[in-house]
């Protein structure tokens, strides 16, 4: 499960059952779109350069690379690492938020 799936049902209280149900359904949609949009790219990329037909360990630098070039790489690298960072300071919180209700429960 994703960040967004184990936070869903504290967002769900937080902003009512209505309004996250929208906004579940609109980033579905927008994910979705994302998702065929960056696999139609990938394969123009292993169209144009053969050797990303085999393995490639790290996709999003190297389509950054193809269409704009080696600094964008480098952003996307950076981006990247901020987004892990990020979810794990979610997954954190929640894992202590589940703990301390969990210890408040039972003692």
């Amino acid at each position: 499960a994703g960040g967004g799936l184990v936070a869903l049902p504290s967002s769900f209280v937080n902003s009512g059952l209505w309004p996250g149900i929208g906004m579940t359904v609109i980033s579905a949609v927008l994910s979705a779109y994302t998702g065929v949009q960056l696999g139609e790219n990938w394969i123009i990329m292993q169209e144009r350069w053969p050797k990303y037909t085999e393995s490639c360990r790290k996709p999003y630098p190297e389509m950054a690379f193809r269409a704009l070039g080696k600094g964008v790489r480098i952003f996307v690298i950076i981006i990247i690492a901020l987004q892990q960072f990020g979810f794990s300071v979610v997954f954190l919180l929640l894992a202590s938020n589940n703990i301390s209700s969990f210890l408040f429960t039972f003692w």
